[in-house]
């Protein structure tokens, strides 16, 4: 594959990133909520789910990453339809880091859960180490909120400048007032579908150029 070919498909890795996140999601789902601690303590004390657990932990860590390679493209894009100094792009590109990041602590969360026996000298864990489970839960919770303000940021981009259409200006928008109640965790289907639409747009000739303002 030539170097103009990979340019043009890389986007794609925004796709690669939900399908390998949510494969780990759904990998790592823990007990929680109404559920007792003790619960997530035999959880964690199982052998085989402890397995699963870190294999969950490494497939979002991937996610992740494929999710940053997804940011060049989509930093590429932006920075050539808005030109210097590039604020809004700016905002984005680490409104969408700082996702990243927050993704790798939440598992990483999961990994600490498994390492006092894994890696450490413990032979079981007490139901104290749910509170870790917790970290994670609202690391996740804030990277959907991050995720929102990369959502409007681009919106905003793609409003002045027209780099993406109409229709997913507005797609953005919405994300991003959905992804506000991440709390909820269903939201977060917003980042998906946000997610794939504009590595699926980013797949079409963007501007070489930077739009003049109006």
């Amino acid at each position: 594959m030539n170097a103009s070919a990979w340019e043009r498909w890389s986007p794609l890795s925004g796709i690669v990133s939900v399908v390998l996140l949510l494969v780990g999601l759904f990998m790592g789902q823990l007990p929680g909520g109404a559920d007792s601690d003790q619960k997530m303590a035999n959880y964690v004390n199982d052998h085989g789910h402890r397995v699963t657990m870190s294999i969950s932990a490494y497939v979002m860590v991937f996610g992740a990453l494929a999710f940053l390679w997804f940011l060049g493209s989509l930093r590429t894009r932006l920075l050539a339809a808005e030109g210097m100094p590039a604020r809004v792009t700016t905002i984005a590109f680490s409104a969408g880091v700082t996702v990243v990041i927050l993704l790798i602590v939440m598992a990483g969360s999961e990994g600490a859960m498994v390492s006092p026996i894994s890696f450490g000298k413990e032979h079981s864990v007490g139901p104290s180490i749910s509170y870790i489970g917790w970290f994670g839960v609202w690391a996740f919770i804030f990277a959907m909120l991050a995720a929102a303000a990369l959502a409007i940021a681009v919106a905003a981009v793609a409003f002045r400048t027209r780099v993406f259409a109409r229709w997913l200006v507005w797609l953005s928008v919405l994300a991003a007032i959905v992804l506000l109640f991440s709390f909820a965790f269903l939201p977060a289907i917003a980042f998906v579908i946000w997610t794939v639409a504009v590595s699926i747009a980013m797949v079409r000739p963007g501007p070489v150029a930077a739009t003049p303002p109006a």
